[in-house]
Parts: structure tokens; sequence; C-alpha cells
């Protein structure tokens, strides 16, 4: 439900379409009202004084005026540069207030992430998101760091090299009661479309749709939804809405042409790998993280749902379940045990006791020895964990046996 206040901020000039807070350049243009009646008294005071000065002048020196004209005009010339001078220093304090006070850095770092990821540039995802302070994190940067792990490769390797949030893997909640407009749902939606996911990428665009309005990201990923499930006149809709933005306009031309070419667009590769993995089956429970990607692994080249759901149970500390399906890497051609998943291995034999079919692969040295390094400091700590974990951080922050450790004291 919207307040008053938040109905109010979305019809305002400048607004964002991804939160009910005024946009930087709605603040510049907000202040720039007070920030003039604030300099017109000033500048009318030194204008009054400039005056003054001038009138002075030529009582004083009038027979010297009669005799020497010039220097009226070099008089002249400067009290325009000054002028000219105090109007620039009138801008430059201006410019340097708005910067300095209304400057949303969360907000400027969330928009990086979203526009890297919907172009695909996933090494620049990861390289904004690496940079992010902690205070700063939030789902949403979770949600596509992971994605952009994914496709660079890295998410079984590198995933813990980033905070984390079960709840950000595949679904998403609001960041801030105050940021409504944020693009989680699409964002969710655009996840869901590349697990195969289709019925609720298509549920979450719609959303998105209509919370959000006509932007061109929910029109592209509606267009690619209907083009993947056949619907070819309802994507034609939303293409020819994507067509007439500025920006976008090209693109959907681009499309256009494919589709000419070839209907179903089977050289697309997202679309072509998106419909050998579609699950078209709705579950009762809803959004159900760990049924849905077990449900999807019934196709084996759906790899991105095979690395998701062990994320999932790492992250839920499902070591168990985890275990249980290192088999499955022969499916997916993976050459020896990920990092993480070695990890989490090694973990799990310590604290059971139990062995583990790994299917003939081994955990690597590295990662043994590590660990043993890793158990003594933590013992050690045992009485005091917080005075250990700043030690801990520093030089196991990457691994899953840090997050581990986290989980058992903290509940991750």
């Amino acid at each position: 439900d919207l307040s008053i206040i938040d109905s109010y901020n979305r019809i305002l000039p400048f607004q964002s379409e991804y939160s009910s807070e005024p946009t930087i350049t709605a603040w510049i243009f907000y202040f720039s009202f007070p920030i003039i009646a604030l300099c017109l008294p000033l500048w009318g005071m030194l204008k009054k004084k400039l005056d003054k000065g001038k009138v002075s002048r030529r009582v004083k020196g009038s027979k010297s005026d009669k005799t020497q004209p010039y220097k009226g005009i070099s008089g002249g010339y400067k009290r325009n540069k000054l002028n000219f001078l105090f109007k620039t220093f009138v801008l430059l304090i201006a410019a340097v207030f708005v910067a300095l006070f209304t400057f949303d850095e969360s907000t400027n770092i969330m928009l990086r992430v979203n526009y890297f990821s919907n172009e695909e540039i996933w090494d620049k995802v990861l390289e904004e998101a690496k940079r992010i302070p902690s205070e700063y994190y939030d789902p949403l940067i979770t949600h596509e760091a992971n994605k952009a792990l994914y496709y660079t490769g890295r998410l079984p390797y590198d995933m813990f090299s980033y905070p984390q949030d079960v709840s950000a893997l595949l679904t998403l909640s609001p960041f801030k009661k105050d940021q409504l407009y944020l693009p989680e749902l699409q964002r969710m939606s655009d996840t869901c479309f590349r697990l195969g996911l289709l019925n609720y990428a298509e549920h979450s665009a719609h959303e998105a749709l209509e919370i959000i309005g006509e932007r061109p990201a929910i029109l592209k990923q509606l267009f690619l939804i209907n083009v993947v499930k056949g619907n070819i006149k309802v994507a034609k809709v939303f293409l020819n809405l994507l067509s007439k933005d500025l920006i976008y306009g090209k693109e959907a031309e681009r499309y256009r042409q494919h589709l000419a070419e070839d209907t179903l667009m089977t050289s697309n590769d997202l679309v072509r790998d998106t419909r050998s993995m579609i699950l078209d089956t709705d579950f009762d429970t809803g959004l159900d993280v760990e049924i849905i990607l077990k449900a999807l692994l019934h196709n084996k080249q759906n790899r991105m749902a095979f690395e998701y759901l062990m994320a999932y149970y790492l992250l839920t500390v499902q070591l168990d379940k985890l275990t249980q399906n290192i088999h499955r890497l022969d499916d997916y051609n993976y050459t020896g045990i990920p990092q993480h998943y070695e990890e989490a291995i090694i973990v799990h034999i310590n604290m059971t006791g139990k062995e583990v079919d790994l299917h003939g692969r081994i955990p690597s040295e590295e990662s043994i020895k590590r660990f043993e390094r890793f158990v003594p400091i933590a013992n050690y700590y045992g009485n005091n964990v917080r005075e250990g974990l700043s030690i801990l951080l520093k030089n196991f922050g990457d691994s899953y046996y840090f997050y581990h450790f986290l989980f058992l004291n903290w509940g991750g």
C-alpha cells in the first residue's frame, strides 16, 4: 500500500523510477530557488556598494575625469569582471552544496549494478559489488552478484568473497520501507527466466509493469518471455512499446529483424537456452527454493539450477544434502570438486565423522591445509568469538569455513 506522501512523490518532476525519494536532479531543482533567494540580497548589497563607490569617485575626481576619459572604461571593465567572478562563485557554492548534501551513494551503487546486469556485463557487476562498503550491501546487490558469479563461472569458487543472504539467492524483498520502486521484481523475473521458471518470471514482470510502469527493461523481459513461450503476437505488443523508447529503440528493431527471419529466435542464445530448460509446473508451496531447483534438475543441461541448489544448501548449512548431490558434478562435466563444495565436505566429515561418497573425487590438499589452520584459531577464540572475528575474517573471510563459523554462532 502506498502512503499519501509516496503517492505525491511519484508525480513530482525528475522522480526516479526506482525510489520514492527525490533524485539528485530533483534536489538541484528544489534547492535552486532558496539558493537564488539567499544570493539575491547579497548581490543587491554588493551592487549598491559598487554603485556608491562609482559615484564617490566621480565627485572627487570630476576634473580628472574630463582629462582622462579612459579611466571610466577601465573601472567598468573591473566591475564587469567582479560581477562575473561573483556569479561564478555563487554557482560553484551551489553545486558543491547540492553534491555534498543530496548525493545518495547507496542508490547510485544499486543503479550501476542494475545497469551492468541488464547489459550482461558480469565482470563490471562483480567489480561494483566488490567495492561496495558493507553498510550499503542489500539483497539486490547480493542477488545480482551471485548471478554474475554464475555467468563468469565463479559461483562455487568465489561466492563467499561477497556478503551472502539466503533470502537473496532467488527471492527478494524490499530493502527499505521508504524505497518502494527499486527494481527487485524485474531482477527476480530475470533470474527466474534464466533458470527456466517462465511462469514465475512472467508473474514478477507483470507485477513490476503494474507497479513501476512501462520501463524498457520490463518490456524487454516480457517480450523475451512470450517469445520463449511461443506467444509471438503478445511478444510483438511489448516489442512495439519498446521500439518507442529513445535508447532501446535500436535494440527493438534488431529483435524485430530476428523475428522476421526466425519466429522462434533460435539464434538467440538466451532464448534458445531458456526454452530448453522450461519448467511449466506451478507449485502449491509457492516459490520454495529447494523444491523448485530440484525440479529443474530433470534437465541435465541446467547447470545454473544445480549451482543455485548447491548454493542454497551451503547457505542453509544442509551439508548432508550437499554431499548427496556431489554425484551430479559428473552431469555438468566439472573437473575436480569446486572450492566451496570441498570446504563444506571437509566441515561435514569433521563434524559427523562419517565417510562421504565423492564418486572418485578427492578434496584438494590446499583446502584440507586451510581447514587445519582455521580450526585452532576458531577453537582458541571459542569463549570470546567477537575478539577472534577480525582475525578469522582477515585470513578466512572468503571461505565456507568462516561462513559456517558465523552460522553456528549467530545463525548466518
